[in-house]
């Protein structure tokens, strides 16, 4: 290795949901339908939200209201909008955590911070002398 080449890259592991084709037959809720990382806390409230909108979808099937292709088709494109959104924020978030700049930025102060607390203790380790 000669110091160019690159030996380690970030990731997308989140996918944007994309439309599919369940023949009215098969549904896709939480990261089945939209994998998200952890770095929002996001990804199970949108489980759940997706379970309870489509319950919300399959009683109307049940009341008469809406076909059950009809139903899945409609609880799929607010969930893929939702979802498709969400998995963009959470990657976001990832990125920009762990970029480069933010890294050394952070690096800095946890620096700067340690050497100031260690500064304010001396100093009142020393002025303790002088109070006695």
């Amino acid at each position: 290795m000669n110091g160019d080449e690159v030996i380690w890259t970030t990731t997308n592991l989140e996918k944007t949901p994309s439309p599919w084709n369940n023949y009215g037959k098969v549904i896709l809720i939480g990261d089945s339908a939209h994998s998200m990382s952890m770095a929002r806390g996001e990804a199970s409230n949108h489980a759940i939200r997706d379970a309870a909108e489509l319950c919300e979808y399959l009683m109307a099937v049940n009341s008469g209201k809406l076909t059950a292709v009809q139903a899945l088709s409609d609880y799929e494109k607010a969930m893929i909008k939702r979802g498709a959104s969400a998995a963009k924020a959470s990657r976001d978030a990832i990125f920009s955590r762990h970029a480069p700049g933010k890294f050394y930025s952070n690096f800095v102060m946890r620096v700067a911070s340690t050497l100031f607390q260690t500064y304010l203790n001396v100093n009142t380790w020393i002025n303790s002398f002088w109070t006695r």
